[in-house]
């Protein structure tokens, strides 16, 4: 409504700056730079008076996954099909909010703040419904999958196309022991553990007087050579040389 009213203002006042241009035999361009405002006002004013009516064919798109990539799907799925659409696109995961992965590292050394990597999903796709839970079936020929959800309910969801975007889970099971000894950085809560677990160490050192003790408990050893092993091994090292005055 407000954008109707601005383009009906607009349009009257344009008329009556040439109405009185002319009345008072002023220049055609004496005052074109407001002409060129309410034009602009004008031929931009987005305003209806009524809901547009969608006439694109009816369908039903599913996307499972939280990640960069289900993520993003639904969100250019969202621009694609714009406001007023007969699509229907639903993203289904197991949390409700999205996590940025990257800044995980920085989250263990107290750069970034945890409520920073993480955004609900709603918000960030709102032109997309949400469904949380866990898909345990697919039936590809009926287009129906099974969600059961975290409170124990179990709903069906049909589809009429399916974009599969899962995101990778972290697999210990070819590395003996690393369960039981190591600790494992893909959560919010794991960056927030492992920076407990760091504290708790320094806090224990301080107290031992054996020296080998003591270095055996600021020993850090961090698995793996990608981007989150690199900036976690350097965040704990930031976190220690901030934490050598107090100790």
């Amino acid at each position: 409504i407000a954008g109707v009213m601005i383009r009906a203002a607009s349009i009257f006042l344009f008329i009556a700056f040439v109405f009185f241009s002319i009345a008072f035999w002023e220049g055609p361009v004496s005052h074109s730079f407001a002409y060129g405002i309410l034009a602009a006002f004008a031929f931009n004013g987005a305003g209806r008076w009524r809901r547009p009516v969608a006439r694109d064919k009816a369908a039903r798109i599913v996307v499972l996954g939280g990640g960069f990539a289900a993520i993003h799907a639904a969100m250019k799925l969202g621009r694609l099909t714009g406001a007023y659409t007969n699509i229907e696109v639903t993203l289904v995961h197991t949390e409700g909010f999205f996590q940025f992965n990257p800044l995980l590292p920085e989250v263990v050394g107290g750069s970034v703040q945890p409520g920073n990597i993480v955004n609900p999903i709603r918000r960030v796709c709102p032109r997309a419904s949400f469904v949380e839970g866990q898909v345990v079936k697919v039936d590809p020929e009926a287009r129906v999958m099974t969600v059961e959800q975290s409170w124990g309910d179990t709903a069906e969801l049909g589809y009429d196309s399916l974009v599969v975007a899962a995101e990778r889970e972290d697999r210990f099971d070819g590395v003996p022991g690393i369960l039981e000894h190591g600790l494992s950085l893909s959560t919010l809560g794991d960056a927030l553990h492992l920076r407990q677990r760091v504290v708790e160490s320094l806090e224990e050192a301080s107290v031992t007087a054996d020296p080998a003790a003591r270095r055996e408990m600021l020993t850090f050893a961090v698995v793996g050579g990608n981007a989150r092993a690199c900036a976690a091994a350097s965040e704990i090292r930031q976190l220690l040389d901030a934490a050598l005055p107090s100790y």
